[in-house]
């Protein structure tokens, strides 16, 4: 179990590097010498960018307080410009926010909810500055909130217009297909190196993207609507200026 603990200590994007070590220690001196020092094996994470923002354990728990407390927080929001610097937004101003719920997606914190304006937004916890929780009582969630409509609006490639989608893919592919839509997924033969899927998606363009990742070894072969919007979309990146 210990082992288990260190390996995601480790490999999580969202505990900061020096935090990590830290961790590592505190649980290597739980058990003898011998067993601390394999605990402290490093464990390769291929190219795995981490968090520089050591306050993102303590942000996490004080807003998974005012959420179960019912309390709105307060806090600044910052990006980064082309020299890596970091930028507050809107000049330094306070976000106030009633949080809902958060989510784990991609190895990232985020928190839902609404600010006073009452729409319903995400925030990446990594990015905040400067976060407080209030006295004050959170706004109630709107009517007919459903977080999983939202996470899948949001996050998924299943945002957008309906469609059944038939791709090739080559064979070394159905274990990617397994994971992203089940074993139940629709599936045949096409040939020795081919299988053609049949699945119903939206065609956003998170699903298009990740047609695009496969470099090459899948392809939609129908309906002409979507291969069409996907031919669209890739010329619009060609041609778009930035």
């Amino acid at each position: 179990m210990l082992f288990r603990s260190v390996d995601a200590v480790q490999s999580s994007r969202f505990i900061a590097e020096g935090q990590s070590r830290e961790i590592i220690e505190k649980l290597s001196s739980l058990v003898g010498s011998y067993k601390g020092e394999i605990l402290k094996r490093q464990l390769y994470i291929g190219s795995r960018a981490k968090a520089n923002n050591r306050n993102i354990s303590e942000y996490v728990e004080k807003i998974y307080s005012a959420i179960t407390t019912n309390k709105e927080v307060i806090f600044q929001y910052y990006d980064y410009n082309p020299n890596k610097e970091k930028v507050i937004r809107r000049d330094g101003k306070l976000y106030y926010f009633s949080p809902y719920y958060m989510i784990w997606n991609n190895d990232m914190y985020y928190v839902v909810g609404c600010g006073r304006h009452g729409t319903v937004m995400k925030y990446r916890v990594d990015r905040m500055t400067n976060l407080e929780v209030l006295d004050a009582d959170r706004m109630p969630m709107p009517d007919g909130y459903e977080v999983s409509d939202f996470f899948e609006k949001e996050f998924s490639m299943m945002a957008g217009e309906t469609c059944t989608v038939e791709l090739l893919c080559k064979n070394a592919l159905m274990g990617s297909i397994i994971d992203k839509f089940g074993e139940d997924v629709q599936t045949e033969v096409y040939d020795p190196e081919h299988f053609k899927v049949t699945v119903d998606v939206k065609l956003s363009e998170l699903f298009f993207g990740w047609v695009f990742a496969s470099g090459g070894a899948m392809k939609i072969i129908g309906p002409e609507q979507a291969r069409s919007t996907m031919e669209d979309m890739a010329k619009r990146y060609l041609t778009a200026e930035v």
